[in-house]
């Protein structure tokens, strides 16, 4: 009996406590969730400009401003100084991994990590934006941006800013002749280290940050970029022989993380997409009138002498680079398709 007695004691009080143990209602999970879907996604952007330069105003800002704007805030997007993220390797790193989430891409940085795109580092292989644009309509070309996928990115409208035109110590260059024991700086690609033997110049590979005291010493005679990176480094000052060969193509694209872009909502995904599509192609038509349809009154405020693209008979030059297609296709034959589809809209 007391066996009994003492069972239903302990049963009544565990029933007791159950009765006060602490229960968290519906709505209270509810309102967690909330605040978790509330907490603002923050992406990284890292850019080379800074505010007051037409890259930032124009696109960078426009970007950020319109992505919170239609996203009501849900996604924040927060633009660094490529220094403060890391060396160019670093960033490619960030995006293939989700640390940075998008960054705006030359083909020359892009094809160290998404080879397809290598072929846009031949010279002479795009014309214009307007060539580019159709290449980029042909199911080749839209193969191209999947191609990122592979690789840890999606890739977003590339497409052509200008031109990278040499610039000269002593001389402009409008014949072969002229390359002839010519000291150019290049990048470290194979491609523009090449291109200039092949046209008889003795290419130096010198950082970007060197080039103005390289030119200045005379450790190299010249190099190749736009209009805009001859402002940014006051090249004239050091370079004022300016000549219009299109040796290669100034070109980019905004490469997005693919960790960051899918763990995204889909309605934030769309509206990433949308604002990106609708402003790299704002930003690449200023920069073609800025770099090469503008007034040319600047170049002949800017350089003592220059030679524009008219006055100069392209045949030789591609002459001269034409074994470098040849050995390009031999050691990469599944680009072949992309070099015969930009020929086929040239």
């Amino acid at each position: 009996m007391k066996s009994k007695q003492l069972t239903l004691a302990l049963l009544t009080v565990s029933v007791i406590g159950l009765l006060f143990i602490p229960v968290q209602p519906a709505f209270a999970t509810g309102r967690a969730e909330q605040a978790a879907e509330a907490r603002p996604i923050v992406w990284k952007f890292p850019i080379a400009s800074v505010p007051g330069e037409p890259y930032y105003d124009l696109y960078a800002q426009h970007l950020k401003d319109e992505i919170e704007a239609r996203t009501n805030g849900r996604l924040t997007i927060e633009m660094f100084s490529e220094t403060e993220i890391g060396t160019g390797p670093e960033i490619v790193l960030g995006l293939q991994t989700g640390a940075v989430e998008m960054h705006s891409q030359a083909f020359s940085i892009l094809q160290s990590y998404v080879p397809e795109v290598s072929f846009l580092s031949l010279p002479f292989i795009i014309e214009d934006k307007d060539h580019m644009a159709r290449f980029m309509e042909t199911a080749e070309g839209r193969d191209l941006l999947r191609a990122g996928e592979d690789y840890g990115v999606y890739i977003f409208r590339p497409g052509v800013m200008g031109y990278l035109f040499p610039v000269a110590r002593n001389r402009v260059l409008p014949t072969l002749e002229d390359f002839r024991g010519f000291n150019m700086r290049v990048i470290e690609n194979t491609m523009h280290i090449d291109t200039m033997r092949a046209l008889g110049a003795n290419p130096v590979v010198l950082p970007y940050g060197e080039v103005y005291t390289g030119m200045r010493t005379g450790i190299v005679d010249g190099y190749v970029n736009d209009r805009t990176s001859f402002v940014y480094l006051s090249i004239y000052e050091v370079g004022p022989y300016y000549t219009e060969l299109p040796v290669f193509v100034s070109g980019v694209s905004m490469v997005v993380s693919k960790a960051a872009f899918d763990a995204l909502p889909p309605d934030i995904q769309i509206i990433v997409r949308e604002v990106i599509e609708e402003a790299v192609p704002i930003v690449q038509a200023y920069s073609w009138e800025y770099n090469v349809a503008g007034d040319p009154a600047w170049k002949g405020q800017m350089f003592r002498e220059y030679v524009s693209m008219e006055e100069i008979t392209l045949e030789p030059f591609v002459k001269a680079v034409a074994p470098l297609y040849d050995r390009f296709l031999r050691e990469n034959p599944g680009q072949r398709r992309f070099v015969e589809a930009v020929d086929r809209v040239r």
